[in-house]
């Protein structure tokens, strides 16, 4: 009779350790995404901090990091040759700027204005020039949109 009684009784205390940390991990989790995005950020600042990632990683030649901020369609569909084969001007860049995020009211596309300085050994100085690119809104995630 002992034993029946304790069994019962280590079953009800599993369930209520086993509700405790699923509450725990539903608080952690959400915790987690908020603080992955920013409670007060809003989509340009996230698509601005992304698309400079972006430009960084190309500055320093880093093709993995940028290729994972393309969409996870263009990955299914493109490789990282044919990546890295778009960026190869990247090679001269000196310098690159995120100037301006502007996005659709619905938040699902934004379009981003870079400054790129970058030398030319035809040229006798770096030139800077803007380059244009479009972000979108993707399994919860910005990503660089690409054809």
């Amino acid at each position: 009779m002992k034993l029946k009684h304790l069994c019962i009784h280590n079953a009800s205390v599993n369930s209520a350790l086993m509700r405790r940390a699923a509450v725990c991990f539903m608080v952690s989790a959400f915790m987690g995404g908020c603080a992955s995005v920013g409670m007060n950020t809003s989509p340009e600042e996230v698509v601005h901090k992304r698309a400079q990632q972006k430009l960084d990683a190309l500055l320093e030649w880093d093709i993995d990091t940028a290729y994972a901020l393309t969409s996870p369609g263009y990955r299914e569909i493109k490789g990282k040759h044919q990546f890295t084969s778009r960026y190869l001007g990247a090679s001269g860049w000196q310098a690159a700027k995120v100037q301006s995020v502007t996005c659709d009211d619905e938040y699902t596309r934004c379009k981003v204005s870079y400054l790129v300085t970058y030398t030319d050994r035809k040229l006798p100085a770096p030139v800077k020039t803007s380059l244009n690119e479009t972000w979108i809104y993707v399994q919860d995630q910005w990503y660089l949109y690409l054809r």
